[in-house]
């Protein structure tokens, strides 16, 4: 027994593995590949965005110091303001120090800053306000309570929250400090107004982009005003931001990445306090900004991953692909050894030989199955090797050497069965498939000699069938129209029966009838000649009053009138039936005569008048024909098939058929040519299929043209349509003039001209 210890059966896996199915280990590594490229891309990408995140941070905490400053200098400028005027106040009374402080252009303008003087009763004694008639007294501001209430906060500067003014619609914020007196007692308040947005006024588009943001927070983290763009965001119900207000030594300055509570969008956000003024400056530069040039380079980092992946995947199937084929190569290799030995086919494979010009001399056989070895009779290993003009020595001059020689020269293959003449070869009958096979060929030969044999018996017997068969649908054929004829003879025999008698008394009657009317006018014009000679006047009277009401003279003239037409419609009566006879030849015997066609196109045409006369006008073309030898019932029945199809294709709009009939040297040919909808392509090759119609369910059989078509060929004559949808249809039937002595058997199916 073979010991399989750790390195042989690793070595074995290992050969097993490459020399087995490798392409199982390709998806494998393609996917680690992949697993690379993308963590790479992401790795990088990564770095990147964080690098542009630390920028924007940066960029937002160096705004936040600028903005922490220019807030710092415009509350001391607001602080300042109010020290100058509560000095002046407190050193030169409260009502003068305003005025001498404008006067002397030490405060700022009202535009900016509306500053109140109020005393210790809470009246404002002095303002900078123009229309301070509308205010006079501050005892109910909350900065006013705030200092009367609290008497021993010393010098305390108050900051109050952003109050949206009832009379202006707009928000005001009040800073104040209290006013003394000599004894250090509450005196009054001296208070700055100013509107809120005074403090983002300095807001630059060009470093902080169209969605960046500067904001103020109170004490308590209210809003008092924020500006992104040229949007003001108000604090008014936007409650307490407390998580904006620095918590920590380490929150103050610190960038961060939130989404703003007053307009969703996310920034890089640094909040920094002023506790003495206790107010919280808010820094904000949109991330949608600040990443903008790093967002593209993210995309196209992507794509170009996806690209790549793409590439490797391509790369991996097709390396797969590779593999696999060369496994099914060896398989096919193995497989086609294994086939051959086992097939009944001899394969001979043949390798050309060329003289000093490059044509081909001959071919060496390479290699061959056993099958090929018994249909030589030869030794194998005496076989090999060998130009086959060595085996076979007549073979040159067969046309078996030429086609081995087309198939190299131009690559088509060749099959080909022939009879074998060769005394070498064991069979009679050959089959070949010839193939090239680099600079030779590959033949594929099989004995056939038994399969001719039972080919050859099959199309014997099959003869004898198709014989048979052809006399059993003559038969059918003419057991269908006979039915059909017979059918029609029975109904003319008893139209005619049950109609003629009756037909033929009432014309009788009528004569004798008319006759006996004769009389009576003679005799009473007789009568009317005596009417004068009547010597009763009351009579006379009587008489002519009764011929006024009775209207004797319209009688006498009418009833000749309607002799005539009676007459009239009985002949018609009669003339139907005879064209009834006529149609169905129920007087004639239904064999092969010489006829005259319009007499039997006339009679149909009389027959379906009634299917057509609401439909359309028939117009007859008759040309000059002579007699010909048919079945005159069959005939009619294919005008009438053609005719009433071409009423049925003519819609709500009256049209026209036309009969025409015309002669050629030994045939005529009758025409039914409408003005119908047309036939379309598609269905125009199937018409004479039976079954096969174009009319809803229930409106027609699919029979009429299949059997007019059969009744044609019958006649040994031809039937071709030609049509243009949304024109109409035009039918061709040719007759000959005479019959063979053998009469044309029925082709169906037949594909229309």
């Amino acid at each position: 027994m073979i010991q399989l210890n750790g390195p042989t059966l690793s070595r074995w896996r290992m050969r097993s593995i490459f020399r087995g199915d490798a392409s199982s280990l390709i998806p494998s590594l393609t996917g680690l590949v992949l697993i690379a490229i993308w963590v790479a891309t992401f790795n990088w990408t990564a770095r990147e965005r964080a690098s542009a995140e630390r920028k924007a941070q940066i960029a937002a905490q160096n705004l936040s110091g600028v903005y922490r400053v220019q807030m710092l200098r415009a509350l001391r400028e607001i602080d300042l303001t109010i020290n100058v005027v509560r000095y002046v106040s407190e050193q030169k009374g409260l009502t003068r120090a305003l005025a001498n402080l404008e006067s002397e252009l030490l405060i700022p303008t009202a535009l900016l800053f509306v500053i109140d003087v109020a005393d210790h009763h809470g009246d404002i004694v002095a303002t900078n306000n123009d229309n301070r008639g509308e205010v006079s007294r501050a005892v109910d501001q909350p900065h006013f309570r705030f200092f009367s209430e609290h008497t021993r906060l010393g010098d305390t500067l108050y900051v109050g929250p952003a109050v949206r003014d009832p009379r202006t619609g707009k928000s005001r914020m009040t800073f104040a400090r209290r006013l003394t007196d000599a004894n250090n007692a509450f005196a009054g308040v001296v208070s700055v107004s100013i509107n809120p947005e005074y403090f983002t006024s300095d807001y630059e588009p060009s470093r902080m982009g169209l969605k960046g943001t500067l904001g103020v927070l109170g004490a308590r983290g209210d809003l008092i005003v924020a500006r992104s763009g040229d949007k003001i965001i108000e604090g008014n119900g936007t409650g307490p931001l407390k998580h904006l207000i620095p918590a920590t030594p380490e929150d103050e300055g610190a960038a961060k990445l939130l989404l703003s509570p007053w307009d969703g969008i996310k920034r890089y956000t640094v909040s920094e306090s002023l506790s003495m003024f206790g107010i919280t400056t808010v820094v904000g530069l949109s991330e949608e900004e600040q990443l903008a040039s790093f967002l593209p380079r993210e995309q196209a980092y992507r794509w170009q991953a996806t690209l790549v992946s793409a590439l490797v995947i391509a790369l991996g199937m097709l390396l797969r692909q590779l593999a696999r084929s060369r496994s099914r190569v060896l398989k096919a290799q193995e497989t086609y050894l294994a086939a051959s030995e086992a097939s009944r086919d001899a394969t001979f494979v043949l390798h050309s030989l060329c003289d000093s010009e490059g044509a081909i001399s001959d071919f060496a056989l390479t290699d061959t199955n056993s099958r090929g070895v018994a249909l030589l009779n030869l030794n194998k290993s005496a076989m090999l090797g060998k130009p086959i003009g060595a085996l076979l020595p007549d073979i040159r001059d067969t046309s078996a050497f030429k086609v081995l020689c087309q198939v190299v020269n131009t690559g088509i293959a060749h099959d080909q069965e022939w009879e074998n003449h060769e005394p070498s070869i064991r069979a009679q009958w050959l089959h070949a498939q010839v193939v090239r096979a680099g600079s030779g060929v590959v033949a594929i030969v099989r004995d056939i000699s038994e399969r001719k044999r039972i080919e050859a018996e099959l199309v014997r017997r099959n003869n004898e069938l198709t014989a048979l068969n052809h006399k059993l649908t003559e038969t059918h054929q003419q057991l269908v129209q006979s039915e059909k004829l017979a059918s029609i003879g029975l109904l003319a025999a008893g139209v005619a029966h049950e109609i003629n008698n009756p037909i033929g008394f009432v014309l009788s009657n009528i004569g004798a009838l008319d006759g006996y009317f004769n009389s009576l006018l003679q005799m009473l014009d007789t009568y009317q000649e005596t009417e004068s000679q009547l010597a009763d006047l009351a009579l006379r009277t009587r008489i002519l009053d009764l011929k006024d009401q009775l209207e004797f003279d319209y009688i006498k003239d009418d009833i000749p009138l309607l002799m005539r037409e009676t007459k009239d419609g009985i002949e018609r009566v009669r003339k139907i039936v005879q064209d009834l006879k006529d149609f169905s030849h129920v007087d004639n015997s239904q064999e092969w005569q010489m006829a005259n066609l319009h007499d039997g196109i006339n009679s149909t045409l009389n027959m379906v008048n009634s299917e057509v006369k609401y439909k359309a006008e028939i117009i007859k073309e008759y040309g000059d024909i002579p007699l010909v030898e048919c079945l005159p019932s069959e005939i009619n029945q294919v005008v009438m098939n053609l005719v009433v199809n071409a009423a049925h294709a003519i819609g709500e709009t009256r049209g026209k058929i036309t009969v025409r009939t015309s002669s050629g040297d030994d045939s005529v040919s009758i025409e039914v040519e409408d003005t119908g909808c047309g036939i379309s392509p598609d269905n125009l090759v199937k018409i004479f299929d039976p079954f096969f119609t174009t009319k809803p369910v229930g409106k027609g059989t699919g029979l009429g043209l299949s059997l007019s078509y059969g009744i044609v060929q019958k006649h040994a004559g031809q039937m071709s349509v030609h049509s243009v949808e949304g024109e109409g249809t035009t039918f061709r039937v040719t007759l000959p003039l005479k019959q063979s002595t053998q009469k044309m058997e029925v082709i169906p199916s037949p594909q229309p001209s």
